[in-house]
């Protein structure tokens, strides 16, 4: 298990279908993925099945995302440099991340929310 701070990221979308951007890469360490997060007490937690812990400042950690919790996804690269990663599926309220590969350091978590109901009539 790895483990994320917060039981809800900071970034929120409130979309069922966000499309993300990685710019400015000229590389990644494996195809982008999306992965669920699983929230507990204060945590949110992904099962990767394994994780190796490195020996360096700020205890990054390495997770090898598991199979289930894997997000179908189209990947497509517009430019060279850009990476654009939209789930096949709309995605239930959650919590969600986007990794630079399935074993990686990198992750950029997210929360997918329900958009607010605004009254009829309201533009």
């Amino acid at each position: 298990m790895a483990e994320y701070g917060g039981e809800h990221a900071s970034t929120q979308v409130e979309t069922a279908q966000p499309i993300l951007c990685l710019c400015h890469f000229t590389s990644l360490p494996g195809a982008p993925v999306l992965v669920r997060l699983h929230p507990k007490k204060g945590v949110r937690e992904l099962d990767g099945g394994r994780m190796i812990v490195f020996p360096v400042v700020g205890n990054s950690k390495m997770a090898d995302a598991n199979k289930s919790d894997l997000i179908l996804a189209e990947v497509s690269r517009p430019d060279p440099q850009v990476w654009l990663v939209r789930p096949l599926t709309p995605l239930d309220p959650g919590e969600y991340a986007l990794m630079l590969g399935t074993q990686n350091m990198s992750i950029f978590p997210f929360t997918v929310v329900l958009p607010p109901v605004r009254p009829s009539g309201a533009n």
